[in-house]
């Protein structure tokens, strides 16, 4: 990510798509969902179990005598219908307006994470800044290395500065670390939570050789 040829302009875009700093959102609710990718021309088991489910649980929200009675006339009939799919989408008039009436429209807080841990030598106040612009959480930091803890400690305090406060990393142990690294690199996470007032969560990940189709391999320290 931070390798991008111009990551300014990638924020930009992000921002555009909807994921700012504090941005949030209505959920369009399962069943908006499954009805747009039967529009789309999706048809699956697993949507129509997922939007049958999602139905049944739904009746319950429904105060209006009228609209419970025609809700449910059209869930008995979806249950002996012989294409599921095609009968929602022909009482999708009449099912829509109960749906939209009594489903949740609270917002919610829209978060971005990229799933992988940027590599804390290359993290920056100028990088870190564009980053910190995104409703980035967590923000996943590579701590592989116990000889990298100053770069790492680095870049952790850096984030901090520009307001980032959820920090994940994935630990790499079993390689050609001692076990006393694992545990070091630990205990640093913890101090920076305490000094920093932050939240970091810490992944221990083993190493295996790609080659071992167990994980029974140990480091030879």
């Amino acid at each position: 990510m931070l390798n991008a040829p111009d990551l300014k302009a990638l924020v930009d875009d992000l921002c555009t798509a909807g994921f700012v700093q504090g941005a949030k959102y209505v959920d369009p609710g399962i069943y908006n969902i499954v009805m747009m990718r039967y529009h789309n021309g999706d048809c699956a088991d697993f949507l129509d179990k997922k939007l049958m489910a999602y139905l049944e649980g739904f009746k319950k929200r429904i105060k209006s005598a009228e609209m419970l009675d025609t809700f449910l006339q059209i869930i008995i009939g979806a249950e002996e219908a012989e294409n599921f799919a095609e009968y929602m989408l022909e009482h999708e008039a009449d099912l829509s307006p109960i749906i939209e009436k009594y489903r949740s429209k609270a917002a919610r807080t829209r978060y971005l994470d990229f799933n992988q841990g940027v590599d804390a030598r290359k993290i920056n106040d100028e990088n870190i800044a564009q980053l910190a612009r995104l409703a980035i959480r967590p923000l996943r930091i590579a701590f592989d290395d116990i000889r990298l803890k100053d770069q790492y400690c680095a870049a952790v305090r850096t984030a901090h500065k520009h307001g980032i406060k959820e920090i994940s990393n994935y630990i790499l142990f079993n390689y050609k670390d001692e076990p006393k690294d694992l545990y070091e690199r630990l205990r640093i996470n913890i101090e920076l939570n305490w000094e920093l007032g932050i939240k970091i969560f810490s992944f221990p990940m083993k190493y295996s050789p790609i080659n071992r189709t167990d994980r029974d391999f140990i480091g030879e320290k």
